[in-house]
């Protein structure tokens, strides 16, 4: 069995953690508007800062998957589709019984992701079905039509999907198994080719990655700061699939990959990590997560918000990063006996 490489673990952690930084903030409180730009300056750079490192969420958590190369397996995928049930499963009983919900066909529907809900679940197992015909493209293709096929699709999604992303459909600003196509095979020509960029040192990532969010910040409240009643020229840059967040996204893969740890604790809590987003993101705990944070922001000052916020997601993380734990002792009692029966 191979060893799971704590530096990454622990950017999987990271990510996930900032998939509840992400729902706390924009999605929660929305964009900053212009005259917010120009009457809360302070508030509304917060908000765009916190926004412009945490978008990077779900880029990071699909590029870790292209970085190792995801291997299918029917242990592998019978446990991811094992966690997404118990999960939400188990918070739609949880919600019935103490009556925040109440028994419907979408309440059902929505145990089993059949609502528009929870799209990374669905496009993340479908990148997972085409993993193989994907790791068959990058076994078998040269480093070149490697190189231009990527230049290609990040031609297409930029045009298409990005810069004039209501022309189609199917990229959906990054929301589609489409975009994590592109996602994983940058992470895996990255790793395996070694480009230039990918050869820096840990303080230039560093750097990068903490002068670009500014960046962003600055070229979103600056117009309206001017007199220019838009906040498109940071706001474009808040995407999936804006140039911004995937490189960004790659340079703390790249950041991470070159820290040495080795950590059973940190190993330990990644393979639970995933809870975090399934135990927030529930259709029966999503709205009451954004109506708490509502309600929070409504009550304190902008300081005051973030503090609390962050405070509450940490508990949030850890909640569920220990009932996660009844997951993982059931899903060992549970395989156990498929094994045992298949093996019969």
């Amino acid at each position: 069995m191979k060893v799971r490489q704590s530096n990454m673990e622990l950017l999987r952690i990271f990510a996930m953690f900032l998939v509840l930084l992400v729902h706390a903030d924009f999605f929660s409180l929305g964009a900053p508007t212009a005259s917010d730009c120009v009457n809360a300056p302070v508030d509304s750079s917060l908000k765009v800062f916190f926004e412009a490192i945490s978008i990077a969420c779900v880029d990071i958590f699909v590029c870790l998957s292209g970085w190792f190369g995801i291997r299918p397996s029917l242990k592998g995928f019978s446990n991811f589709v094992f966690q997404c049930l118990f999960w939400l499963i188990g918070l739609y009983i949880f919600t019935l019984v103490i009556g925040t919900s109440s028994l419907s066909k979408e309440g059902l529907m929505g145990c089993f992701a059949l609502t528009k809900l929870n799209w990374f679940i669905k496009a993340y197992i479908l990148l997972y079905i085409l993993a193989p015909v994907l790791n068959a493209f990058v076994e078998n293709a040269s480093q070149k039509d490697f190189r231009n096929v990527l230049i290609a699709f990040f031609t297409f999604e930029f045009i298409y999907g990005w810069i004039f992303c209501g022309s189609t459909q199917h990229i959906q600003s990054g929301y589609s198994t489409i975009s994590f196509i592109g996602l994983y095979l940058l992470a895996r020509y990255v790793r395996l080719y070694q480009p230039r960029i990918s050869l820096k040192s840990k303080r230039f990532y560093i750097a990068a990655l903490c002068i670009a969010p500014i960046c962003v910040t600055a070229a979103y409240i600056t117009p309206s700061l001017l007199g220019i009643k838009t906040t498109g020229l940071g706001s474009i840059w808040i995407s999936y699939i804006s140039p911004y967040c995937i490189a960004f996204s790659m340079f703390m893969v790249l950041v991470f990959s070159k820290i040495q740890i080795q950590s059973k604790l940190i190993n330990w809590i990644a393979a639970s990590s995933f809870a975090v987003f399934l135990i927030h993101t529930n259709p029966n705990t999503l709205w009451h997560f954004k109506d708490f944070f509502i309600a929070l922001y409504k009550a304190t000052n902008s300081f005051e918000y973030w503090i609390y916020t962050f405070m509450i997601l940490i508990l949030i993380f850890v909640t569920a990063i220990v009932i996660d734990q009844i997951r993982i002792i059931a899903w060992k009692y549970l395989w156990q006996i498929i094994e045992s029966k298949y093996n019969d």
